[in-house]
């Protein structure tokens, strides 16, 4: 026994062993806290979905009524815009050629009106001295009749010659003739009188419509400068310089609306979709500020549409908790079209259970074929 004692303690000598029991001791508490670290701490289980920062509204498709070539684009694709804001001119031929040639039909209505009033003004004015000059002649011809009846009767007497009756009675006819005349003038310049009188209220008809057709054309040629309906973001304009030809009703821009809250708009991958659900916390790292400088920006999951994409994925709406970001210089407000990364939390797991998962796999792979 004391041989035996002898061969061992040159190679383990008791202070030898003390310290190799504390190292066993060490490695044994260590894997018991480990175990217990491992068990007590948990991991984040996140599905990451890209997107950007959007409202919710869906985006104003914006048209013309008319076709015609862009003459003039006011704004870019990403401008924000106030109600009202020009976005596009329009030029639209047909409703310029129509605008020119009802001011054309109003200039010549006017003027064709000015002629019939100056001319109806010139006929009454006629009117006027051809009643005062027949009123004349009719006493002129009660006057010479008078006188010839008196010739007539001083011939029978004697006292006159037949040469002075017949030339009074010639008097007497001309006058009757002239007076004649007078009437059939001033029939006829109370006719012209009245028809120019009727065509300058037709004139003045004419230019009634011509100017409601040219309010109307230049109504419609305003319309032809497409504006903001309402305040938003500019996302797309289908001719960015001027010279392309829009027709009637195609899309001319369209417009995202920017008094709705903004919110995170993500594609969840389809195969990860089974674990999204409303209300699940989030975290977004936005591409254009750094998280390393800015931080995380939080979030809840608000709602998932109930159907997929063409591509497989379903799209989901995010309310961060708010629209700003701490950095070096202050907060930096946030804003539409950002694009960012969302790590969607959709459960907790400890690290021992993370560890043990290639364990469960492989155990579940086994099995026996009968």
């Amino acid at each position: 026994m004391e041989a035996s004692t002898a061969s061992i303690d040159p190679v383990l000598p008791s202070v030898s062993i003390l310290v190799a029991r504390g190292i066993f001791y060490l490695i044994g508490a260590v894997i018991l806290t480990s175990l217990i670290w491992s068990s007590i701490t948990r991991l984040n289980v996140v599905v990451k979905a890209d997107g950007k920062l959007v409202p919710r509204a869906e985006p104003l498709r914006l048209s013309v009524p008319q076709g015609g070539i862009v003459s003039r684009v006011m704004v870019d694709v990403g401008t924000e815009v106030r109600a009202g804001q020009p976005i596009l001119e329009i030029d639209s031929f047909r409703e310029a050629a129509d605008a020119a040639e009802d001011r054309h039909q109003v200039e010549a209505a006017k003027a064709e009106s000015e002629r019939y009033k100056e001319s109806a003004g010139i006929l009454e004015a006629s009117t006027v001295n051809l009643k005062q000059e027949l009123v004349n002649e009719q006493e002129a011809l009660t006057l010479i009749t008078q006188e010839a009846k008196e010739l007539r009767e001083g011939f029978d007497g004697g006292a006159v010659s037949q040469f002075e009756v017949l030339a009074k009675e010639r008097d007497v006819a001309d006058t009757q003739a002239h007076l004649a005349q007078l009437r059939s003038d001033l029939n006829r310049s109370e006719e012209e009188s009245g028809q120019n009188r009727r065509l300058e209220t037709e004139s003045e008809q004419t230019i009634q419509a011509a100017q409601i057709k040219l309010t109307r054309d230049i109504e419609v040629k305003r319309k032809t400068i497409l504006t903001a309906p309402t305040d938003g973001v500019v996302t797309f304009i289908s001719s960015l310089r001027p010279g392309r030809y829009l027709a009637a009703n195609d899309v001319a821009a369209t417009l995202l609306p920017g008094n709705e809250p903004l919110l995170a708009e993500v594609w969840i991958p389809n195969s990860s979709m089974r674990r999204i659900k409303p209300r699940l916390p989030v975290r977004m790292m936005l591409n254009a500020y750094p998280y390393q400088q800015f931080g995380l920006l939080p979030g809840t999951v608000i709602s998932v549409d109930p159907d997929a994409n063409d591509a497989g994925a379903y799209r989901a709406w995010i309310k961060p908790d708010r629209l700003s970001l701490d950095g070096a210089h202050g907060p930096e407000a946030l804003r539409t079209g950002l694009t960012l990364t969302a790590e969607i939390v959709v459960d907790q797991r400890s690290i021992l259970d993370v560890i043990l998962d290639p364990i469960r796999r492989v155990k579940r792979g086994f099995a026996l074929a009968e």
